[in-house]
């Protein structure tokens, strides 16, 4: 199995600015209580992961960590680059009023990266996540992780709130 989980809330969430991968920022107080409250509310799913596989980025690897020590959990972490969040260029730290509705376009940001490299980005890292021999494994990763997700798999949900999980299907991801 494969799961998946968007990172706890942060500042830029609350004020409602895009956060791309270009501007690292850390969870905030009720991101971290996110976090923790996962990992009590489905601590016997989290004894089963084998691994987790993590964005690079502060707001993840919080999460992941808060995850894994509430949960005590030893279990091995790969940070996996390619799961970094989408490069929105010249729209990061702009309020979801202004650009919002243009990224729903998957236009491409001015100086960032294209939602067709992005996608394949993130993608190419999911599918390595669900190729690998571990029976279980959690990914930590981003909101826009999931839109490529949802968007490639025809998931019904595209938008994921801050530290719900979902479960990926691996014959979907493997199969491509």
């Amino acid at each position: 199995m494969l799961y998946f989980i968007r990172h706890g809330q942060t500042d830029a969430n609350v004020q409602r600015l895009y956060a791309g991968s270009e501007w690292d920022v850390p969870l905030n107080d009720t991101g971290r209580a996110q976090a923790r409250k996962f990992a009590l509310a489905n601590r016997d799913l989290l004894r089963q992961i084998d691994k987790f596989y993590v964005s690079p980025m502060i707001r993840t690897r919080e999460t992941a960590t808060i995850i894994a020590e509430t949960a005590m959990l030893d279990v091995p972490f790969e940070m996996a680059e390619h799961l970094r969040e989408w490069d929105v260029g010249e729209w990061s730290r702009k309020p979801y009023d202004e650009v919002g509705k243009i990224l729903e376009t998957l236009a491409t940001p001015p100086g960032g990266e294209s939602f067709a490299v992005f996608s394949a980005r993130a993608l190419g890292a999911l599918r390595h996540a669900a190729t690998q021999e571990n029976e279980r494994a959690l990914v930590v990763a981003h909101g826009g992780i999931w839109r490529c997700y949802a968007h490639y798999a025809n998931h019904s949900l595209h938008d994921i709130d801050n530290c719900a999980h979902m479960e990926l299907c691996r014959v979907t991801l493997q199969n491509s």
